[in-house]
């Protein structure tokens, strides 16, 4: 997919995507106005902020003049990734830290009404290609538009995340709250983008899930358990369980699943307290991102994976952001008094020009953010230390499952 509807469907920044001169030529007039009238069934006055500048800018660079070449060679699907990442890298999407004149907040009133059938007709809408002709007058649909009002940033809006090359995860989220009713789980957060992109596309994870029951632990929006189920049939896997230890985050759980039309595949939404909560049955794979947030959650989360080590779990996969230096710091002194670690250190994603298979499963993260992403492999027991493995250069070299594999921004 052009890089510009990937752009809208995350709600970059509006001043920033008209600063990017050859974002704006990556999709045409007709595929713009179409994944607006996609957006403005949840966020009519972000698409009629954008639309009222597109049209100037329409007018300012005639048809002829926008670069079509995407459209060229009759692409049947959405771009990949890393097209739309390299061009994407410095938006800030989201809705951050915006203001209401950037068409950054939502009309409450229209979106109170929405039903799960009109969010599961959008959601579905955006899986598949746009189509590239003008069906909507852009002047006619700005006209619908004017009447919508920014009010609350707390009303929730549908925003769509990329997994792989063609596939996308549609999560309903409120992007502009931090901390709605106590809880961080109103928003999807850097490391869940870059966790549930590296799980479908990064070589390492193929097979990596055969018939295993995996767990992610604070999973907020579920944006990475929908990652994993959307591509079911690639990592088949024997069951996902998504828990979250805040009662109101779990509730909404089942919307994600139901939007993204996996609730066939066996998948429950639980509440787990970290140190609390036991399960009955054995879990393969835990995953985590930014769940290490703060000195204090730091000894129970390691209590937490510990136990599941104990119990039978073969990794744990934590993907975190670098806020805090003392969170880090204190991390990285009890992992390594708990486990035998190892540290990767790579370039910041939105400015390094590396093309390594690793650094380019970035996305716009917010300008600056550090990303990080490791692995805590079980304490015991031996890996195979195979040529093939120790050769790959995109993966660090060890001898056994007992390392603790961390990657930190240079």
């Amino acid at each position: 997919m052009p890089s510009l509807l990937a752009a809208l469907r995350l709600r970059a920044l509006i001043k920033e995507v008209f600063a990017e001169l050859e974002l704006l030529k990556s999709a045409s007039s007709g595929e713009v106005v179409a994944v607006l009238e996609e957006i403005a069934k949840t966020n009519p006055y972000y698409a009629r902020t954008f639309l009222g500048e597109y049209v100037d800018w329409l007018e300012a660079n005639p048809e002829e003049e926008v670069d079509e070449s995407q459209e060229e060679g009759s692409k049947e699907k959405d771009d990949t990734v890393e097209e739309t990442v390299s061009e994407l890298g410095g938006l800030t999407i989201g809705n951050r830290d915006s203001d209401e004149k950037d068409g950054t907040t939502i009309l409450e009133e229209d979106n109170d009404d929405l039903t799960k059938t009109d969010l599961k007709q959008t959601a579905s809408t955006t899986s598949s290609p746009t189509k590239n002709t003008l069906e909507t007058d852009p002047y006619e649909l700005l006209c619908s538009l004017l009447s919508a009002k920014p009010l609350t940033p707390t009303t929730p809006d549908l925003l769509q995340y990329p997994i792989d090359d063609s596939t996308w995860v549609s999560i309903q989220e409120t992007p502009r709250v931090i901390s709605g009713q106590g809880t961080t789980g109103a928003r999807t957060w850097n490391a869940a983008l870059l966790l549930a992109l590296l799980l479908n596309t990064e070589s390492r994870f193929e097979g990596a899930f055969e018939d295993s029951t995996i767990l992610e632990l604070g999973a907020g929006t579920g944006l990475v358990s929908a990652a994993l189920a959307k591509k079911w049939s690639q990592h088949n896997p024997r069951k996902i369980i998504i828990t979250d230890g805040d009662a109101g985050v779990v509730e909404k759980l089942p919307l994600t699943v139901e939007l993204n039309g996996v609730e066939s595949h066996d998948i429950e939404c639980v509440q787990y307290l970290w140190g609390e909560t036991q399960l009955d049955e054995k879990v393969d794979v835990v995953l985590g991102a930014d769940i290490v947030y703060d000195p204090s959650v730091l000894g129970i989360l390691l209590d937490t994976l510990a136990g599941f080590f104990d119990a039978g779990a073969q990794y744990a996969i934590i993907s975190r952001s670098d806020r805090n230096p003392e969170t880090t710091r204190q991390w990285e002194k009890q992992c390594n008094e708990r486990f035998e670690r190892e540290v990767i250190r790579v370039e910041d994603p939105v400015k390094s020009t590396f093309n390594t298979p690793v650094l380019k499963y970035y996305w716009p993260f917010a300008t600056g953010a550090a990303i990080t992403y490791g692995l805590i492999w079980k304490a015991a027991g031996a890996m195979q230390d195979t040529d093939e493995f120790i050769n790959d250069p995109r993966h660090p070299r060890f001898a056994n499952g007992g390392k603790f594999i961390d990657l930190e921004k240079k």
